[in-house]
């Protein structure tokens, strides 16, 4: 039987999110707090597209807050 990363990673989390953003400094930490609030077992994935207004700053702060999601 070989590895599969895919497997592995969906085997530990229900459920998914994928944000891709731009521009969204306005929402985007509530956005997440939302999601977390929610009580899933879930992993986000935020794909900024390197918005100017400082999104990705945003979700790096976050990410200290959660473990539970990546910035990519």
């Amino acid at each position: 039987m070989s590895y599969n990363l895919v497997d592995s990673v969906l085997s530990e989390f229900e459920v998914g999110v994928i944000l891709p953003t731009y521009g969204e400094a306005d929402n985007i930490g509530r956005l997440i707090d939302d999601i977390e609030n929610l009580s899933l077992k879930a992993k986000i994935l935020v794909i900024d597209d390197s918005s100017p207004d400082g999104t990705a700053e945003i979700v790096r702060q976050k990410q200290g807050e959660y473990s539970t999601y990546y910035c990519a």
